[in-house]
């Protein structure tokens, strides 16, 4: 009785010992079931959508050809993002006066990088000078050109931006005054319509944007633009890695504790679906994601088609769970 005694004293006093006593006994928390979501682009991929996994929500969408440019203040630099999901390129003038007209074949064009990462942007960390910029619309959903429109951009002060709009013939020629919004990633322009366009929702409302845009293929020292129809990551603190040698039932939150994310906004990208000229688009079976997002919190995601109900393209099904 007496050893039975001691030894509980003892088992007791070490349970206490081994525990922080900053810590308190976490009960494991019931994330849910996984969510299967499908989300409509249009057939001909008009539609820009942006997508929140906390909520399972589609925060907000937009035509393609709302706007054209996009202004970011980042760690006290100002850059500019172009719209590239109707093939957009843009190349810069520093020859002649912004009033004159532009000799567009002696331009040199040039596209975002679809990683998003600042320093691989087509615009460069742009600065006032007597320079401007001219932008290739690219087509809309018809396959039609959109045009060309020339552009000069100038910091008011920290905050805010003159934006000087014209055709290139000098036809037009108008400027319009626009304040940094710091609640988006950006500031959004459409060139089009001379004017601010509210595009984004708040950086910390969404996760996925579902959009077109321009991968570039690189081969050697050369690269061919190609409009590619995918999934980008939010900017602002989004991360995520390609998964495809675990099944999607076997991924749990200690691979996603133990994974290396990546930063680029096109890391899901478009290639989790390939083209067959008989049967369409089809999905990779093996390839799944893990993101994170400025939450600290962690999903699996993993798309299961491309067509909707009536057999169109452009609608994404996928699957996702909190882990």
């Amino acid at each position: 009785m007496k050893f039975t005694a001691v030894f509980t004293i003892v088992f007791f006093l070490l349970l206490i010992v081994g525990c922080d006593p900053g810590e308190l006994p976490i009960e494991p928390v019931d994330r849910g079931d996984a969510i299967i979501t499908q989300l409509e682009m249009s057939p001909n991929y008009e539609k820009q959508l942006y997508f929140d996994l906390g909520t399972n929500s589609l925060v907000a969408e937009n035509d393609k050809n709302a706007w054209d440019i996009g202004l970011i203040l980042s760690n006290n630099q100002h850059h500019i993002v172009i719209n590239d999901s109707r093939g957009g390129k843009l190349a810069y003038e520093g020859n002649n006066p912004f009033e004159g007209g532009v000799s567009v074949g002696t331009l040199s064009w040039h596209y975002d990088y679809p990683s998003g990462h600042l320093d691989s942007t087509a615009a460069g960390q742009f600065l006032d000078s007597s320079g401007f910029y001219v932008m290739d619309l690219g087509v809309n959903a018809n396959g039609s050109a959109l045009g060309k429109r020339k552009f000069k951009v100038d910091t008011l002060d920290p905050l805010h931006y003159s934006i000087r709009i014209g055709t290139l013939n000098g036809n037009i020629d108008t400027t319009i005054v626009v304040e940094h919004d710091a609640t988006t990633n950006l500031t959004c322009i459409s060139l089009l319509n001379y004017s601010e366009e509210a595009i984004q929702p708040m950086k910390e409302d969404w996760d996925l944007h579902f959009t077109q845009y321009m991968h570039l293929f690189v081969s050697d020292s050369s690269f061919t633009p190609y409009l590619v129809t995918g999934v980008l990551l939010n900017r602002y603190e989004v991360e995520a890695v390609k998964i495809d040698s675990i099944d999607f039932q076997k991924i749990t939150r200690e691979h996603a504790l133990m994974a290396k994310y990546k930063k680029g906004m096109n890391t899901i990208g478009y290639d989790w679906k390939y083209y067959d000229f008989q049967d369409g688009f089809i999905i990779y079976p093996n390839i799944s994601y893990l993101i994170t997002d400025h939450e600290e919190r962690y999903y699996k995601l993993r798309f299961l088609n491309f067509y909707n109900s009536a057999g169109e393209k452009g609608a994404p099904q996928f699957e996702f769970q909190e882990l």
